[in-house]
């Protein structure tokens, strides 16, 4: 039996939440994710740069009406696909950006890790509408499935996950994932004795 890793739980979860395609390009912080895709039936459609995969994840998830999956890599790749995740958020597309991160250990500390931002996640936080970091194999699955709905809930707009690559890259013991609730909350209704009023 192969070792799971990080990796697939991230795979398993999107198959969970209904995912079909994902968008993006190969990094070396990202290949347990795409190792994972390798024996998913998840389409993956790979392009030169983060920045047409962000587009194109926007264009998707405008037509489709679903979250559309976007696999950046840390640092630079993640960063270049800023434009495309400002358009989806001008036009509220639930485009969900899974990013991979350095070593949890060493976020923060300045060491000059291959890629390294000062801080990633604060790049995105004033473009997506919500952002989070995952620690663990375990949190995974949960923060993927609220990233998804957050996306969803309204006003629908683009998220930001990112996963330090020792989560992707590490052995786990996490439950094969067979389903996520990511039901966005119903949207509120104004009692029906006020629409004949408001239409007047």
């Amino acid at each position: 039996m192969r070792t799971r890793l990080g990796g697939h739980v991230l795979v398993e979860s999107l198959e969970a939440l209904g995912a079909e395609v994902v968008f993006g390009l190969p990094g070396i912080h990202v290949l347990a994710i795409w190792e994972g895709l390798r024996t998913s039936d998840i389409r993956c459609l790979g392009f030169r740069t983060e920045l047409n995969a962000g587009f194109a994840a926007d264009g998707y998830a405008r037509v489709s009406g679903r979250p559309a999956p976007l696999l950046l890599s840390t640092g630079p790749g993640a960063l270049n696909s800023l434009a495309a995740l400002m358009e989806a958020a001008s036009a509220h597309v639930p485009v969900v950006a899974i990013a991979s991160q350095i070593p949890g250990d060493l976020i923060g500390r300045s060491r000059g890790y291959l890629h390294e931002l000062p801080n990633q996640l604060a790049s995105f936080e004033p473009i997506v509408k919500w952002a989070a970091r995952v620690t663990s194999p375990e949190g995974l699955p949960e923060l993927l499935a609220e990233a998804w709905r957050r996306a969803l809930t309204a006003p629908t707009g683009p998220v930001f996950l990112e996963i330090p690559v020792d989560v992707l890259t590490g052995p786990t013991e996490v439950p094969r994932i067979a389903e996520l609730d990511a039901e966005p909350p119903a949207a509120a209704q104004p009692p029906p004795e006020n629409l004949g009023e408001a239409a007047r």
